[in-house]
């Protein structure tokens, strides 16, 4: 459902629709339907709300409305009458199906992960997947929509990932669904508890992948003007780099060989000795310059020397 379609479904209602409880007559400023358009088009339960609205109204659905889901739902409403996909749908709404709720939304963000996989995944049949989708959380049409999809994902941006005991503090639902979206269904399906285990890889195969993505998300830190903040990321990505040039029985080259950087590293401190792995001949002389730097830079964060303890 993109905007154009929510606008003409907004046009057709009475002006004291009590959609996301904007009161016309309290507030009858000339922005009054741009708010409302505001809330609903960054809405993925839009279209059930809209439904709802239509019902409590005492309306028809807009005869422009050709949403087999829709109707469904209108049905439902007034008539009390529904398919069991429909009933399964509604069964993931409530309370005690929350996990497959979270799980369900999870998969549908995830780019990678087919409705079909969906629907075995969670042992149901493909069109109830697709009529919680149209109803529930309208995404995969808009999907390449980025305004629409991070509102969603990451309302308060990506900031909200800096904050203390992050994954803690935001629930699990909210976490479930930037799993899907970051790393795809098969790590959404994982996290939910619907796999046992994730395909295994060597210890090796780990720590270079941790170690990438520390040093990844330590990099964009401090491109995107965070260097001077204190973060949990950066020291760990600082205490790789020190500890690997440190070690008498390889280059620094070493580590940074086993890890893929980013591209646009810049100047950052960081790899300020992975941008050396290319040239040949590294000196003790340089080594020594160069975690020089980065002690200068530990203390910054502060980091103690491992040397002096």
């Amino acid at each position: 459902m993109n905007t154009k379609l929510i606008q003409r479904l907004l046009s057709v209602l009475p002006r004291n629709n009590g959609l996301y409880r904007l009161n016309p007559v309290v507030d009858p400023g000339p922005d009054w339907a741009d708010t409302l358009l505001a809330y609903a088009d960054s809405d993925p339960v839009f279209p059930w709300k809209y439904v709802s609205e239509c019902h409590a109204l005492g309306m028809e659905l807009p005869v422009f409305v050709t949403s087999k889901a829709m109707h469904q739902a209108y049905d439902y409403l007034r008539y009390k009458r529904c398919s069991e996909d429909f009933q399964i749908t509604m069964m993931f709404t409530k309370e005690p199906c929350r996990n497959r709720l979270w799980l369900i939304r999870g998969l549908l963000i995830a780019k990678d992960f087919p409705m079909e996989e969906t629907a075995k995944a969670l042992n149901v049949s493909l069109q109830t997947v697709k009529l919680f989708e149209e109803l529930f959380f309208n995404v995969r049409d808009r999907i390449n929509d980025a305004g629409y999809i991070s509102g969603i994902v990451y309302p308060t941006t990506r900031q909200v990932q800096f904050t203390k005991h992050y994954n803690i503090n935001e629930g699990p639902g909210e976490l479930l669904l930037r799993v899907g979206f970051e790393a795809g269904g098969q790590e959404a399906l994982h996290r939910a508890g619907f796999l046992a285990a994730i395909t295994p890889m060597t210890s090796e195969q780990y720590s270079a992948r941790i170690r990438t993505k520390i040093m990844s998300e330590a990099d964009r830190m401090i491109h995107t003007g965070f260097v001077h903040q204190p973060s949990e990321v950066v020291r760990r990505a600082s205490s790789y780099m020190v500890a690997d040039a440190q070690n008498s029985n390889s280059k620094p080259a070493a580590f940074s060989n086993a890890v893929e950087l980013p591209p646009t590293c810049g100047d950052s401190i960081l790899i300020s000795l992975a941008k050396q792995k290319k040239e040949d001949g590294y000196l003790e002389a340089r080594t020594a310059e160069a975690v020089g730097r980065m002690q200068e830079s530990m203390k910054e964060f502060g980091i103690a020397d491992s040397r002096s303890n």
